[in-house]
């Protein structure tokens, strides 16, 4: 195979971290292309602390941040808002994507968002 058609094949392309494999990166600058998605994987079990801190190392490295919410985590409409509000105020992003999500166990209670599209016209929780 070419080395150009590899290159135009992955032209524009996207990547996704965690903030463990993250916060090995000293600066994102110095390993990606610039104007590259980050996307950045929650992990069930991930404190919205340490999703917030990537997203806005990401975005202070010169990137577009893009967060997962995962759906079956988010246990009601207040969770959802001040996830919003925090990735907004405090690291500026602007996109998310929702995912369905996994549980790693039976959840407790049945979490607000059994499914990604929920979130976007959710229930009453």
């Amino acid at each position: 195979m070419s080395e150009n058609l590899i290159t135009k094949f992955l032209d524009g392309y996207s990547i996704e971290v965690t903030p463990k494999a993250a916060s090995k990166i000293e600066n994102f600058a110095g390993v990606l292309p610039k104007g590259t998605r980050v996307y950045v994987a929650h992990i069930e079990g991930t404190p919205i602390d340490e999703m917030v801190a990537t997203a806005k190392k990401i975005y202070d490295d010169g990137f577009v941040a893009m967060p997962h919410f995962p759906a079956r985590i988010i246990q009601n409409s207040n969770t959802l808002d001040e996830w919003i509000k925090r990735y907004k105020n405090e690291a500026n992003v602007e996109e998310a994507l929702v995912i369905a999500g996994g549980t790693i166990g039976a959840p407790k209670s049945r979490p607000c968002f059994p499914r990604q599209a929920t979130v976007v016209d959710p229930p009453p929780c």
